[in-house]
């Protein structure tokens, strides 16, 4: 009974220390009007899709699903997938995002480049064979680059229906 008293306490401060308010985006994600996925801002549905694949096959597996590999372009989108690898309880490793090193740059899938991407200390790293991002909750919600041929899960963005 005890623990039980617990988990919603510890729930709310994971929640604050990730959105910086236990109201935030944590405590208001919702699936209504995504099929099973997540809403995102502006009108469009995020989810973590539990295959492992390298980055090219999870941008094909998100394009069959009517979508593209998720790409964060401000502090509100991130808070909304910080929370979203809040609801993945068994892995702990990376999610391959829509963002890929081309060259001295760094582009998202929809050809945005920035140097505001919320990279994680180090990154990204000079290694040119790691040429993908991802996001993990070892990083706290920060990017990293990785080997584009690494399995790992990813996360998906679409349009609502």
């Amino acid at each position: 009974m005890r623990s039980a008293a617990l988990a919603i306490p510890l729930l709310l401060l994971v929640c604050f220390l990730h959105t910086g308010t236990a109201n935030g985006p944590c405590a208001m994600m919702t699936k209504a009007g995504c099929d099973g996925w997540y809403r995102y801002p502006n009108g469009r549905c995020i989810s973590h899709i539990a295959e492992q694949k390298t980055w090219f096959e999870a941008k094909k597996q998100c394009k069959k699903l009517g979508g593209d590999l998720a790409t964060i372009v401000n502090s509100f989108e991130l808070r909304h997938a910080r929370c979203l690898l809040l609801t993945i309880r068994s892995y702990d490793g990376p999610l391959w995002l829509g963002v890929r090193r081309c060259g001295s740059s760094i582009e998202d899938v929809d050809g945005f480049s920035s140097s505001q991407f919320p990279w994680a200390s180090g990154e990204p790293n000079a290694d040119r064979r790691k040429t993908c991002a991802s996001i993990s909750r070892k990083r706290q919600g920060r990017w990293e680059i990785n080997s584009c041929s690494d399995r790992n899960y990813f996360i998906c963005l679409r349009n609502m229906k």
